[in-house]
């Protein structure tokens, strides 16, 4: 945590988890939140020098400069230690990556997604906060945008995106595909700070601020796009999780104004708390759990999938899509009476020529474990004819599926209302809005400026909704 109490020459402070112990780091004063690799033996920051600095963590800390070129604003490390992010104080729309096993430099230029197809769009001028996630190929970030106008104001305001900086795969640097948190934000909303949560790759907190003075500290599952209310605040908070994600802390004021760090306990569901927030440090901003100890970086496979059809007339071939988070590398596939019965391809085409209700089973692998679901009763296979003959459900496709970039929307029955189109990546993030009038049943979609994937269609009207997912290779 960084000491605000001008009457003490100690910047850098840690502490025990409830605030006591301190045992001053540094006197080097910082010039934004320290970043701190995962086993707790070190962390770095920015001075006010605008020089990159690592300092350990232990009972005698040791200090050095890491990049004397004072032009940098912010820096963050990867939980294994293995690169720096780093933001400088140009408005140069960037985000510089090292890495110190190839003593490399990458720089990843900052943009909007945009919802009319192309990639890239303008409006950002650069980043301030930024965090690496736990495999430490992506970068979650904040930035500043402002959207110029001739006939209005301008608009300016604070979103959150996702940065993809390394292939972990390849060992080598990322393509700088980026997606936002959230594509709209209202009016006079701004979000920012984004931190991952130490145990749980689909949990992030970040700060939401409301025209001058609403502030309030939020939490939010990416997988199921769940959002809660951490706690209300008073300030910016930059809030940091705990070691059991049972906690978090942040930067809040005292009924005197005075900057302290306090600590909410956090329901179940790592994104919300009905506790009441308790301050455990006086003078003092930018809280950073951290833990010392080595534990294995990455997350085993979360198992799941859908199938292009999961009833119809025999002989039904249809398409199984992997939808595991985690980047799985490996797939074991079980069809119940289907052909083929076993397969270890991502994305198998099974065929049933018997009527019957069939389960199946999915067993996705990584170097670090496995997670198997069973679905059972899931592909309904009838051979009946006539009035009773079981289809599978139509009335909105998408083919070719899997597709290369352009793929072909059908409705079998026009809309009562105008929709809307709305691409989705497997993350949650919305990449693509497409507005269509009434009455328009058939549509092209290009994605080919999109990166491969699995993707999520949602088409809506005011009352009707499809969904269906596509595969981009």
């Amino acid at each position: 945590m960084d000491n605000t109490d001008t009457t003490d020459p100690n910047s850098l402070y840690k502490s025990s988890i409830d605030g006591t112990n301190l045992l001053a780091l540094t006197q080097t004063k910082m010039k934004s939140k320290a970043s701190a690799v995962d086993n707790g033996s070190g962390a770095v920051f920015v001075s006010t020098d605008h020089k990159i600095r690592a300092i350990t963590l232990g009972s005698t800390p040791v200090e050095k400069i890491i990049s004397a070129d004072a032009i940098w604003d912010n820096v963050a490390i990867s939980k294994d230690g293995n690169r720096l992010a780093a933001i400088t104080t140009d408005v140069d729309t960037a985000i510089y990556v090292y890495d110190f096993v190839t003593s490399k430099w990458a720089k990843f230029h900052l943009y909007n997604p945009t919802t009319e197809g192309a990639q890239q769009g303008g409006g950002v001028l650069y980043a301030d906060a930024i965090e690496f996630d736990h495999t430490g190929e992506y970068i979650i970030y904040d930035s500043y945008n402002l959207i110029k106008s001739t006939s209005t104001d301008s608009i300016s305001y604070w979103d959150i995106g996702v940065l993809k900086v390394w292939d972990n795969q390849q060992s080598k640097f990322g393509d700088g595909t980026i997606a936002k948190l959230f594509s709209n934000l209202p009016d006079s909303v701004s979000i920012g700070d984004p931190v991952f949560s130490k145990n749980s790759p689909n949990i992030i907190a970040f700060d939401y601020l409301q025209g001058d003075n609403t502030f309030a500290v939020l939490g939010l599952n990416i997988e199921t796009l769940d959002l809660g209310i951490i706690a209300s605040n008073n300030t910016i908070g930059y809030p940091s999780f705990s070691k059991l994600d049972d906690k978090i802390a942040f930067s809040t004021l005292d009924n005197t104004s005075k900057q302290v760090i306090a600590t909410i306990i956090l329901n179940t569901d790592k994104i919300s708390s009905s506790k009441t927030s308790e301050i455990i440090v006086n003078g003092a901003q930018w809280p950073v759990y951290y833990a010392t100890g080595t534990r294995i970086l990455g997350f085993p496979p979360k198992a799941n999938f859908s199938a292009s059809y999961k009833s119809g007339k025999a002989p039904l071939s249809t398409t199984f899509l992997d939808q595991s988070t985690n980047e799985p590398t490996a797939w074991e596939w079980t069809f119940e009476s289907g052909l083929p019965h076993t397969s270890t391809v991502q994305n198998p085409v099974v065929s049933y020529s018997a009527d019957g209700t069939y389960a199946v089973t999915l067993k996705a692998t990584n170097s670090f474990g496995s997670n198997s679901v069973v679905k059972s009763g899931y592909i309904v296979v009838s051979n009946v004819t006539g009035v009773d003959e079981l289809k599978s459900d139509d009335t909105f496709s998408v083919y070719p599926n899997p597709s290369s970039g352009v793929m072909q929307l059908s409705l079998k029955e026009p809309l009562e209302s105008d929709y809307n189109i709305q691409v989705y990546t497997n993350l949650g993030c919305l990449v693509l809005t497409i507005p269509k009038p009434k009455g328009e049943q058939s549509m092209q979609l290009d994605l080919s400026g999109f990166p491969n994937g699995l993707y999520l269609i949602r088409l809506s009207s005011k009352t009707k909704t499809y969904h269906s997912r596509i595969i981009k290779q």
